[in-house]
């Protein structure tokens, strides 16, 4: 088996782990998330459903949303998760009756999201470099690259506090910095080979293809930070097991 064959499936494996510790804990990273489609559609769903459902429907996101690790594992989907996947893809298409008094509100003017993004530039700044590090490439005012080295390999992380569509979204992906062969190199720059591409908290637990934030004011400011802080903090650490021993590793 490859490096990256060997990846996507530590990967996998402690993707898996993480959404026990979700459901086990009552979803504490994800309530921390205010965005629109988490906190009004998907976390509503999932605490209706009772301990065993929420185990079904995380064994199956997390399935659909790890196809490589799957397919190398002869995995496939039981009859109750492809059941419950079908449900969860029907059922998050509604809109709930709470998300549509919550649009009312904001329709009438009695909600508005708008945060100062100098001032929140800065603290994500200051909080983040002292987990990811002081090597930064700047994109623009709001768009910014940390590179972190993780042994022989680089941890890429982007965040975006300048979208028209949300108020923060970050990533990560993985790839080699130096000291390698050209064929390693073009298995981990080119996207369609990299073990998981670019990946944030919702992307791992198979929720969604990015993690976002659009419910915020200034007075989130600082909580937020020390969310996406956490949130980097806590896959970084797990990076370093995912690779550990890995061959041609440190």
């Amino acid at each position: 088996m490859n490096i990256l064959d060997e990846v996507a499936i530590r990967y996998y494996q402690w993707a898996k782990d993480d959404f026990q510790r979700e459901i086990r804990e009552d979803f504490p990273f994800l309530q921390r998330i205010k965005d629109r489609y988490i906190s009004l559609r998907v976390l509503p769903i999932l605490k209706s459903l009772n301990s065993l459902e929420q185990q079904i429907l995380a064994s199956a996101l997390l399935k659909h949303f790890h196809p490589r690790a799957l397919r190398l594992l002869d995995g496939s989907f039981t009859s109750e998760e492809q059941a419950m996947l079908d449900w969860y893809s029907e059922v998050r298409r509604a809109i709930p009756s709470e998300e549509l008094q919550h649009r009312e509100l904001e329709v009438a003017g009695k909600i508005h999201y708008k945060v100062d993004r100098k001032v929140f530039r800065q603290q994500l700044k200051e909080s983040l470099e002292s987990i990811l590090g002081t090597n930064v490439e700047y994109w623009g005012r709001n768009e910014w690259n940390y590179q972190t080295k993780v042994g022989k390999l680089n941890l890429m992380t982007f965040v975006d506090i300048g979208g028209d569509y949300h108020q923060l979204t970050y990533g990560h992906c993985l790839d080699y910095k130096h000291d390698i062969t050209d064929a390693e190199r073009l298995i981990f720059t080119n996207p369609p080979n990299r073990a998981f591409g670019y990946t944030s908290i919702l992307a791992w637990l198979g929720l969604s293809s990015q993690t976002t934030w659009d419910m915020l004011t200034d007075g989130d400011i600082e909580e937020t930070t020390q969310t996406l802080a956490l949130f980097c903090s806590h896959f970084l650490k797990s990076l370093e097991t995912i690779l550990r021993d890995l061959e041609g590793g440190e």
